[in-house]
């Protein structure tokens, strides 16, 4: 169950990425407001109940990190434009040829000597030793 969670959560961002971007890009088109994070979230929440019902298996931390980094890309590409900066592209998105990817998580993650406890993925071998417990994890 772990690592199948875990193979479905890597590759989040990739998949994420160019919808949210395409969604950014739809509505600056038609000179509409962009969507936010929070926006996209919640219309993601809407696919998931029927296209995308696997997602329910990851945690809810890893698609909503994801949509947090595209806003922010999009707010510095904003920030650049205002700016008049030369040679200002869109954000582009990350592609799943490059490796599975990454994802952030959020919340209850607790540490243990030869281990780590993760929301929605259990508790998984760490290869390394002495990290410091913390708030938010990045797997790679």
């Amino acid at each position: 169950m772990t690592q199948t969670a875990l193979l479905r959560a890597l590759p989040l961002t990739s998949l994420l990425s160019p919808w949210g971007l395409a969604r950014k890009k739809e509505a600056f088109a038609n000179g509409e407001k962009t969507p936010s994070a929070i926006d996209l979230h919640r219309e993601l929440n809407t696919l998931k109940k029927s296209e995308l019902a696997w997602m329910y298996e990851v945690s809810k931390c890893a698609p909503q990190e994801a949509l947090r980094d595209l806003d922010k890309a999009c707010a510095h590409f904003f920030r650049r434009v205002k700016e008049k900066k030369a040679k200002v592209g869109f954000p582009r998105f990350k592609c799943r040829k490059n490796g599975l990817g990454s994802f952030r998580l959020t919340g209850a993650i607790h540490v243990f000597d030869q281990s780590i406890q993760l929301p929605r993925l259990g508790l998984l071998r760490l290869k390394e030793r002495g990290y410091l417990p913390g708030s938010n994890c990045t797997i790679l």
